[in-house]
Parts: C-alpha cells; structure tokens; sequence
C-alpha cells in the first residue's frame, strides 16, 4: 500500500456526500487505503487518539465541507469550528502540522471559507486549491478528485476517458 487517504466531514452537514464520495472512491483504491470514522474506528477505543493516528498515516486528507460546514452550532450555541476539540478542526489541524495534502472537497454549495473565518490553526485550509463535486456531475468529479489524489499516493493515474 503507497498511503491512505483520510476522508474528514462534519455529521449533519456533508455525511451524506462524504459517504458516497467514500462509495465512489473505492472504484480507484483499495478499502484499506481509504478512512471514514464510521466504519474504521473500533468500539472502546479512544476516539481522538485513532484519528490523530489514521491522519498521521495518510498521504493525503479531504475536507469534505458544505454548506453548513463553518456556522455549525454546539449545543451551547457556539461555532462548533472554534472548540479546539471538535473533531473536525483536530482533524485538519493533524494534517496541516504533518504537511499531508488537504484538499477542500465542496459540495451542496459549500465554499471554502475566508482565512479570517477560521480558528488560527486552519487558517492554511483556506489556501488550498478546492474541487467542487456537483450533484449533477458526480461520478465525474469523484474520478477528477481521485486522479488528482493519486500523486501524493505515488499512483500513476489512469487516462481521462474519452
């Protein structure tokens, strides 16, 4: 196996779509070297622990974000994205410091915030150059964001189909 791709998104704003970008994502890779919490973490084991651990051994990471991903609320009513133990910041935060590939996924009408928007320690995700994966268009765009994953992974990348 050449490296893993960490799939991160935020519950009740992209699960949806990050979990048919997972589906999608197994016709190029195999399913080992693909992570999703969902299924890969196993019951009685230290949540944060095995996510900074699956990031660490990623080659590249995707922020799945839509278009609730930067105001979702707590339950106190503060932005989830300010805690500095909401799991989708920790995440980011672990591939930004480890220098993995980050690539913004949009999707739903997400954008990538402004750096201003986010917490300091993310504020690089703001810089990183996004792919859009439309609704109308989506087995397309999965197989553009898995070419272009395919190089950090050390995967040649197949021809674009005619």
């Amino acid at each position: 196996m050449t490296g893993r791709i960490f799939i991160n998104y935020r519950r009740g704003d992209s699960q949806a779509a990050a979990g048919r970008l997972f589906d999608r994502l197994l016709s190029h890779f195999a399913r080992d070297q693909l992570f999703m919490d969902v299924d890969a973490i196993e019951p009685g084991v230290d949540f944060v622990q095995s996510l900074d651990q699956h990031v660490s051994g990623c080659s590249a990471s995707i922020a799945v974000i839509g278009p609730d991903w930067l105001k979702a609320k707590n339950a106190a009513g503060g932005r989830r994205l300010d805690d500095p133990n909401d799991y989708v910041r920790l995440e980011i935060e672990s591939a930004l410091k480890r220098d993995i590939r980050v690539i913004p996924v949009l999707v739903d009408g997400g954008s990538v915030p402004a750096p201003a928007e986010l917490p300091p320690s993310i504020e690089p995700l703001a810089r990183r150059n996004a792919m859009e994966i439309a609704h109308h268009r989506f087995a397309a765009d999965c197989d553009d964001l898995a070419r272009a994953i395919k190089r950090p992974l050390g995967i040649a990348p197949e021809p674009v189909p005619e």
